[in-house]
């Protein structure tokens, strides 16, 4: 069972996830099962509970009314310029796959790491030259830094 957690801005629900809970602005969130609304309105201290139970018990979907969602988002991908100055980079995964040796690299240069679900991988808190040293290392290794590149779709 695949979850999914949105923060009302639907990219995650979009993806359909077998259960989805999507933050309304009360506090409370809706749960969507296969992009379908279950009806069910859940407060946050309860949230973990009702999905945990969810997964094991099939929620109704009135009427089996989709919810209305936007579309999937492009994947983030490329030098992405943080707030504070520093540099994210944001690579492509093609078929999604990571394998070890690149994993391994991204370990090595010891930054927070994010693993999307959009099939890319996220190295952040970099400064600018060490940002140009990883690309240089990954883009061989197969990590793909161009958006428009046909091996993202």
């Amino acid at each position: 069972t695949v979850l999914g957690f949105d923060d009302g801005t639907g990219d995650i629900a979009a993806l359909t996830p077998d259960l989805a809970a999507v933050a309304l602005p009360d506090d409370r969130w809706r749960l969507l099962r296969r992009g379908h609304d279950t009806g069910l309105r859940v407060e946050t201290g309860e949230l973990v509970d009702t999905m945990l139970a969810a997964v094991h018990t099939p929620t109704p979907s009135p009427g089996g009314v989709p919810a209305q969602l936007p579309a999937p988002p492009a994947p983030p991908i490329g030098w992405l310029d943080q707030r504070d100055g520093a540099v994210t980079l944001a690579g492509g995964l093609r078929d999604g796959e990571l394998p070890a040796r690149t994993a391994e690299f991204l370990a090595a240069v010891d930054r927070p790491l994010l693993i999307t679900p959009w099939r890319s991988v996220l190295l952040c808190d970099l400064d600018e030259w060490t940002a140009e040293q990883v690309v240089r290392v990954l883009a061989p290794m197969g990590v793909i830094f161009d958006a428009q590149s046909p091996h993202l779709h």
